[in-house]
């Protein structure tokens, strides 16, 4: 998002299905947007950012 905001962890509830899920699911998407490949970083960047479902 051109705000520069973060999807949070409540957000990703419907995927995670429950607290414990979505914390682990967040924690990936964030060392996947700063790790060595490029398409997994703009992947994750997107699903972070909301641009991505």
């Amino acid at each position: 998002m051109p705000d520069g905001r973060e999807v949070d962890q409540a957000e990703l509830l419907d995927v995670g299905k429950n607290e414990d899920c979505a914390r682990s699911l967040l924690r990936a998407l964030r060392t996947l947007s700063t790790g060595p490949d490029p398409k997994l970083r703009e992947m994750a960047r997107g699903v972070l950012r909301g641009h991505l479902a």
